[in-house]
């Protein structure tokens, strides 16, 4: 039976049915390639220190925050004072640094 019109139209049941399957097998390794990973499997280390100034964080996992803040006579600039462990094991975002106020 062929309905329909282009180069599946010409094929038979069989073929269509493993075309789809196959189709459904490499849907199904993009998805799972896709999972979402646990937060403890990404770790976007030690963030750096900055001149003049201080890191607080205690975590560096997917998801957890650094503050930085520097020292007396001295004033964030360049970027915010929070960054942001995000995807890639990277933070989010520029290092920022202290200046002379």
């Amino acid at each position: 039976m062929t309905t329909g019109s282009g180069p599946a139209a010409s094929w038979d049941s069989g073929q269509l049915l493993s075309h789809c399957a196959h189709v459904n097998a490499n849907m199904s390794l993009v998805t799972s390639a896709r999972q979402p990973i646990s937060s403890t499997e990404i770790n976007c280390g030690y963030p750096g220190n900055i001149e003049n100034g201080y890191v607080d964080g205690r975590s560096f996992l997917y998801g957890d925050s650094v503050r930085y803040s520097c020292k007396q006579g001295f004033r964030i600039t360049g970027a915010p004072e929070e960054r942001i462990c995000g995807d890639h094991r990277r933070w989010q975002g520029t290092e920022p640094q202290c200046t002379r106020e």
